[in-house]
This record gives structure tokens, sequence and C-alpha cells, in this order.
């Protein structure tokens, strides 16, 4: 099961670095070196993940507002150029096809399973479980309202044909006022942001799990070694499309270990739970 774990943690890692790279050559910087931008966002995270959990912690909580705030922002403007009717007819699929997409969907959600490693180092209370719900509540909210004005704004078909939909959202959105006239550069700032916190954890996290595995003393001599191989594996895939592909195998990889994995272990633990009761009445 770490094991599982370890793989999903450490090529999501890999992945975002490379998608990070791929969509800044694309879109400021056209020049710069492929690896230059991989390199640098990789080192960056490993000079965060030497710190440990504290300084993590206190990194997500200084980008929260940051990043959210400027995402709701974004998507809620988008809707100005919305067209309703590309949402209709809602059900139009069967329902094989349907729950389907909704899997596939899913995948996009990942990593809130982060918090089987991060809530180890977290004060237990009762408090914690309200705000993993509500860290997971977030990002929710505002994946559902980017889909639902890409879909609403560009339609299923033209959808379908763009690689970066999201950008091509931003590019066709205008902040009321005229306030920015560029959106998509603040919008490349921002997502530079979500992109270092989620490299950063995911190095951090998976550097953890193999200490642990290893039974080791700390995490910074695993951080390090794990530099070249992440830098190493990011420039595999030889285009955009087997960069997708990669992509969807490891999402099948994270949906087994975030919705597989912690059910079965909680069948278990109420297996136990019973025992331990019967136990204890004899």
């Amino acid at each position: 099961f770490l094991f599982l774990f370890f793989f999903y943690w450490g090529f999501s890692t890999v992945l975002v670095s490379r998608i990070f790279g791929e969509v800044v050559i694309t879109t400021v910087l056209p020049n710069t070196p492929l690896e230059v931008i991989i390199g640098t966002m990789l080192l960056t995270g490993l000079a965060l993940t030497l710190y440990g959990v504290e300084v993590m912690a206190k990194m997500n909580e200084i980008l929260l507002p940051i990043i959210v705030f400027p995402l709701i922002l974004i998507a809620i403007s988008s809707y100005q150029s919305a067209k309703w009717y590309h949402l209709f007819p809602i059900f139009d699929i069967s329902w094989t096809s349907f729950f389907s997409g909704i899997l596939m969907s899913s995948f996009a959600f990942l990593g809130f399973e982060l918090m089987l490693v991060l809530s180890e180092y977290v004060q237990q209370s009762s408090k914690l479980y309200r705000a993993n719900a509500f860290g997971i509540m977030i990002p929710g909210i505002i994946y559902t309202l980017i889909v639902l004005s890409g879909i609403s704004v560009f339609g299923k078909e033209e959808l379908m044909l763009l690689t970066w939909p999201t950008l091509e959202l931003v590019k066709v959105t205008e902040v009321p006022g005229l306030i920015l006239e560029r959106l998509e550069s603040a919008f490349l700032g921002v997502w530079v942001a979500a992109v270092f916190t989620t490299t950063a954890n995911s190095y951090l996290v998976t550097s953890l799990l193999v200490k642990q595995m290893l039974n080791l003393k700390g995490h910074k001599i695993v951080a390090g070694i794990a530099l070249p191989i992440f830098y190493w594996l990011s420039l595999l895939p030889q285009n955009i499309h087997e960069l997708f592909t990669y992509q969807s195998f490891i999402g099948q990889i994270g949906g087994v270990s975030a919705f597989i994995v912690p059910s079965f272990l909680l069948c278990i633990a109420v297996i136990r739970k019973k025992r331990n009761k019967g136990a204890s009445t004899s």
C-alpha cells in the first residue's frame, strides 16, 4: 500500500513539473529550454522540502488566499461570455457513460490524500476533520466553476480541441471595469504559485513516506537523491500526447490509492473495533 502511494505521489511531482514547463514555454518563455524551467521548479520544491512540514504548512497558509481569490474572480468573470445552451441537454447520454465520466473526472480532484501523511504532524482534535473537509471543498468548488464555465463558453466540440482550455478561457475573459487588459498574465502568476504548492507538497510527502518505509532518521537525504530521478523522469515523455497518456495512467493509480485503499483500511478498522468490543464485553 505504501509503495502504491509512493509511486503516485512521486510521479505526480514529475508530471506537474513537466506540465508547468510545457505551459510556460508555450505562453511566455518560448526561447527558454524546457530543461531549465523544469529544473528550476524542482530545485525550488527541493529547497522548501528540506525545511520540513512546519515551513511547508506556513507556505501553504500564505499562498492560499493568493491562489484562491483570484481563481474565483476569474471563474466568475468568465461567465460573461457563457452560452448556456452548450450545457443542454444534460442527461442526453447513457448512464454507463455518465458514471464513466464521473470516474474519469474525479481523478482531477485528487490531492486530498496527502492528508494521510500530514495529519500525523497536526494536533489531533475534532476541528481537524472540519478543516480537512473545508480544504477538500475549496478546490472542488473552484474546479466545478471552471469546468462549467469552460463548457458554457466553448462548447463540448471546441473544448475537446484545446490543449490548455483553462488558459484559453482566461484569454476570453474580461474583468469588469477593465482593471486588467491581459488577464492571462495575472493568471499565470497565480498558476505558478498553485503549481509550486502542488510540486512542493508532493515532493515533501514522497520524501517523508520513503523515510518511514526505510525507518530513516530524516527525509533530507531522500529528497536530495530524488531530485535527479524526478528530473530524468520529467523529460521522458517525448511530446504532449505521451505526457497526457502518462497523466491519465497516473490518475488511475491515484484513484486506487485515494479511494480504494482508505476504504479497505476503514473496513479493517471497523472489524477490529467490533472484535475489541466483543472481547471487552466477554
